[in-house]
């Protein structure tokens, strides 16, 4: 495999993460072959070696590694204390890039002993920034990048360099190298962004107020929705949006979406309770286009 992918799952649920097969869609519709390898911070070391060994080659040109649910304990990106160093051996046998992003984190969250591993720092969505990152990883001169210096690695600030504007016609693309378990219920966004700007979040699509440019198109959303059916018979959903009613019109778009739809579907997503109490006509909408649990 050209690019490599490490995720893993939300452990109150076991659902994937979406942005990893975000970024895999982009980089398969651009000819790269590309593996995501979930359940990162879980393997043993022997288990480790297994699957890297099948799919780390000497093809292989970056490893990316996608921190949004990755053991969240301080500093540390991985759970396992030699993971760092068994990723360093593979980096120096096939003279790999290292590139980390994801909604967790922030600078603050690269610690000396990951400076050496990683080559690449992204912040912001990567959607577009990973076809330039694999571009400059497949000619080996990371110079190409319009990116910062920081300390020895280079930053990719996605908020100001390869802005991402084409997200209401975007899906995530499954194959059967996903490995797509019968009846798992997959990460899907029906939205990206919050109308609201709440001084706890450190997500980057926030302030969305007055915009519906946020939400996927519905004929858009609804074909990856059958898609997912026909080839895996995926009926339930995790949304992995901010905020899934944090306006009755997008609790009217989903609704619109879900009950469009020749199957049933059952989903869960972020809501704040609050909303469903000053906006109680939103209930019912989640409710019937297939909502069975809000955090």
């Amino acid at each position: 495999m050209e690019v490599i992918i490490l995720s893993d799952v939300y452990a109150e649920g076991w659902i994937r993460g979406a942005g990893a097969y975000r970024l895999a869609t982009e980089l398969r519709k651009q000819g790269y072959s590309t593996q995501v390898m979930d359940f990162c911070s879980r393997l043993t070391e022997q288990e480790a070696r297994k699957v890297f060994d099948k799919f780390i080659t000497s093809e292989t040109k970056l490893i990316g590694v996608s921190n949004t649910f990755m053991y969240n304990d301080g500093h540390k990106i991985f759970a396992q204390e030699w993971m760092l160093d068994l990723l360093q051996e593979y980096k120096d046998k096939y003279s790999l890039k290292f590139a980390i992003g994801g909604n967790r984190g922030g600078m603050g969250h690269y610690d000396r002993a990951a400076q050496k591993l990683f080559d690449i720092l992204v912040t912001g969505f990567a959607d577009k920034a990973i076809i330039n990152i694999a571009e400059a990883c497949r000619k080996n001169d990371l110079s190409l990048l319009k990116a910062k210096k920081y300390n020895k690695q280079l930053l990719v600030d996605c908020k100001h360099e390869y802005i991402y504007d084409d997200f209401q016609n975007s899906q995530i693309i499954w194959e059967e190298q996903d490995c797509i378990f019968p009846g798992e219920a997959l990460p899907i966004e029906t939205a990206r962004g919050c109308i609201f700007r709440c001084s706890f979040c450190f997500f980057p699509g926030n302030g969305k107020r007055g915009s519906n440019d946020y939400m996927k198109n519905k004929e858009i959303l609804r074909e990856e929705l059958i898609r997912n059916y026909e080839l895996f018979g995926t009926t339930v959903y995790d949304i992995m949006d901010d905020l899934l009613n944090d306006s009755p019109e997008k609790c009217q778009f989903v609704y619109d979406v879900f009950t469009s739809l020749p199957f049933k579907v059952k989903y869960a997503s972020y809501a704040r309770a609050d909303l469903l109490i000053s906006q109680p006509q939103t209930l019912p909408l989640l409710e019937e286009s297939g909502c069975i649990g809000m955090q």
